[in-house]
């Protein structure tokens, strides 16, 4: 099986884990960005133009995949911050909480999510008492409570009201103490009660097997995982000439919690053949 446009799971902006991810026995190649006068591009979005693109996936098994002439060759990548930015649910106990965030269970008033069933009005206040918060959230109760979807969203045009939860610390499962301010009560809510925080956050691609797999000529780098350190199996792969300098460290742009599982050689000397190595880096002298 061949593709020349390059295979993603997750790509753009999750808000959840896609888990399970099998890809095997697949050929990708010239997977490029635009040119200039013939000159292909290279810029900070590169790390998301990839022969095989894993973002936010659990264990995602790849195996005898072969991948050249791309930017990147296998990437797996992801993100640690709340994703949707402004918006998040409550739930009726922590452990629902945490649960739902995690996507163990759905997001359903049957699993503890607290049910909205009216806006509110005016200004209202959810004061996160989590010691590791450094804000907390006011929104105008008419206009940002949604109630369709059982949440609050806390972007607004009001530049007061307006607050990314990534920038006051918010973190799922936090005890989020509800204050209408004398307005109107938001619908499912009661007064100077706490509840606790359902939020969603992605996270990097984890637990995963890459083995067997062969890249080359990829102009930003070979393999890539952007968690550190790795959280994943990376064995018995070949990298040859990937980089703008192929060494080592652009074959596989990977921290490792320990010494690089890499037996590095050149075009002309390949590692001596008595090395049992773990996975092959290829360069040009």
């Amino acid at each position: 099986m061949g593709f020349s446009t390059g295979l993603s799971a997750n790509e753009g902006e999750p808000s959840a884990f896609l888990r399970n991810v099998f890809i095997r026995d697949t050929r990708v190649s010239d997977v490029k960005r635009e040119t200039v006068n013939g000159v292909p591009i290279i810029g900070p979005g590169d790390v998301a133009i990839a022969g095989i693109l894993l973002q936010s996936v659990e264990r995602p098994v790849l195996c005898n995949n072969s991948v050249s002439d791309t930017v990147n060759g296998i990437v797996f990548t992801g993100s640690d911050l709340i994703n949707p930015p402004f918006f998040f649910q409550l739930a009726t106990s922590p452990t629902a909480a945490e649960l739902i965030s995690k996507g163990v269970i759905p997001a359903i008033p049957a699993n503890g999510l607290v049910n909205l069933t009216g806006t509110g009005t005016g200004v209202q206040t959810f004061t996160n008492l989590s010691p590791n918060s450094t804000g907390d959230v006011d929104i105008d109760a008419a206009v940002q409570v949604k109630v369709g979807e059982n949440g609050i969203d806390t972007s607004s045009l009001v530049p007061a009201l307006n607050t990314d939860l990534n920038s006051v610390n918010w973190q799922a499962g936090n005890t989020i103490r509800y204050n209408a301010n004398g307005g109107g009560l938001i619908g499912g809510l009661t007064e100077n009660t706490d509840f606790f925080l359902v939020v969603y956050v992605p996270g990097f691609t984890r637990d995963g097997l890459v083995q067997d797999n062969k890249v080359d000529n990829c102009r930003v780098s070979g393999y890539r995982d952007d968690r550190v350190p790795t959280e994943s199996i990376w064995t018995e792969n070949t990298a040859v000439l990937n980089g703008p300098a192929p060494t080592k460290d652009q074959n596989y742009v990977i921290e490792w919690d320990g010494l690089d599982p890499i037996d590095e050689g050149t075009v002309q000397q390949y590692p001596a053949s008595t090395n049992k190595y773990h996975n092959l880096a290829i360069k040009k002298s």
